[in-house]
């Protein structure tokens, strides 16, 4: 989740955390909407940090 996301606020976290199972919240500081596109290396990092159990 970025910080900056104009289109899904940032409180949005907490319905997903009510909603969710096995899951893992980040908030990418500086990042909009598509932190995949904006910030590449820091979001496959937290996905690899995910899948690894970390």
């Amino acid at each position: 989740w970025g910080d900056t996301d104009k289109i899904l606020d940032v409180g949005g976290v907490a319905v997903l955390e009510k909603n969710l199972k096995n899951y893992k919240t980040v908030i990418m500081k500086d990042t909009g909407h598509i932190p995949m596109l904006e910030n590449p290396k820091d979001t496959a990092s937290h996905y690899v940090s995910y899948l690894k159990g970390k």
